[in-house]
């Protein structure tokens, strides 16, 4: 491709297969939203590019708000989730549909969904790009584009430490060698 992708980025899911995800979801989100005028809250920034494409699918009345959180350094969560940009308009009466990038231990998007729940929101639903199925995870997203398989993904949003977002699939990162 070009430098820095070379060996070390192998295809997992291509824009073609990307973008027959969000059509689907847009379909299912059309169906159960439409009528709802939802309040739509994106988390960044791994979610940004998925949530760009999604909303410009969805053909009723929503409102965008955005929350910036962080829990991951390097390939390895904290186990602390760090809020660094929060909502701007309410939420309370509303019906919210939450987008994020990845479900994966499910700790970033349950503890959002508990956060929300606080704000008291009418309904509350979550729509995610990709899910790990995880036993222990005890958090189940309603709308899910792919399920994932095992290995650490970039692109498309998703990255590891800032870098790759801009990939336009997601990419299967391979260990460098001698790791």
């Amino acid at each position: 491709m070009s430098r820095g992708y070379g060996d070390r980025v192998g295809v997992r899911y291509s824009a073609r297969q990307i973008e027959a995800a969000i059509e689907r979801l847009a379909g299912q989100l059309t169906a159960d939203l439409a009528e709802l005028n939802p309040v739509v809250v994106v988390l960044l920034k791994g979610s940004f590019m998925f949530a760009a494409d999604l909303v410009r699918k969805l053909d009723f009345p929503l409102q965008l708000e955005f929350l910036a959180q962080k829990s991951y350094f390097g390939r390895q969560s904290s186990g602390v989730l760090e809020q660094t940009l929060n909502l701007t308009g309410p939420v309370r009466g509303r019906h919210v549909l939450v987008v994020d990038d990845i479900s994966d231990t499910a700790y970033s998007i349950d503890q959002t969904v508990s956060y929300l729940k606080s704000l008291g929101p009418a309904s509350l639903r979550t729509c995610c790009l990709l899910e790990r199925i995880r036993d222990d995870a005890g958090f189940s997203v309603d709308y899910v584009g792919i399920r994932a398989e095992p290995g650490f993904l970039i692109g498309y949003g998703l990255d590891l430490d800032q870098e790759w977002r801009n990939l336009p699939f997601i990419g299967l990162l391979e260990e460098p060698d001698g790791a």
